[in-house]
């Protein structure tokens, strides 16, 4: 009997195993690479061992412009958040709509994730399209 590997885990054994995949592509389906589906999971141990073995771009984009920091913050995944911040996550990144994840986390009310933001670099300066407000006053 066989079990085949659907969804995050088949797709990181496939950047492991193949040297011709590249983990930084995003799924056609999806329109996510692996390290946003494992950051939109959760999945820790698989975004740090992503991270860890060098092939992959912290700051890889998906098809909506945002990397995998903006959905962390988005689905509320505060130690993935961390995880990716101590990877080199880039705080200020702009998505498509010009947003970033600190634009998003304070849309949220989810203060641990502003000031982890904050912490890592996050600019509190920096004004969200079409609201044109400072983050802070």
């Amino acid at each position: 009997m066989s079990v085949e590997l659907h969804g995050p885990p088949a797709r990181v054994g496939q950047a492991s195993e193949n040297s011709d995949y590249n983990a930084n592509d995003a799924d056609p389906q999806a329109f996510q690479t692996v390290l946003h589906i494992a950051a939109i999971a959760g999945h820790n141990a698989m975004v740090d061992m992503l991270l860890v073995n060098g092939r992959l771009d912290v700051d890889v984009r998906n098809s909506e412009g945002n990397t995998a920091l903006h959905v962390a913050v988005s689905n509320q995944q505060l130690v993935t958040v961390l995880r990716l911040l101590s990877h080199g996550a880039d705080p200020n990144a702009e998505n498509a709509a010009g947003w970033t994840p600190l634009h998003t986390a304070v849309q949220m009310g989810s203060v641990d994730a502003v000031g982890a933001l904050v912490a890592h670099g996050g600019n509190v300066r920096k004004k969200a399209p079409m609201r044109n407000v400072d983050l802070i006053e």
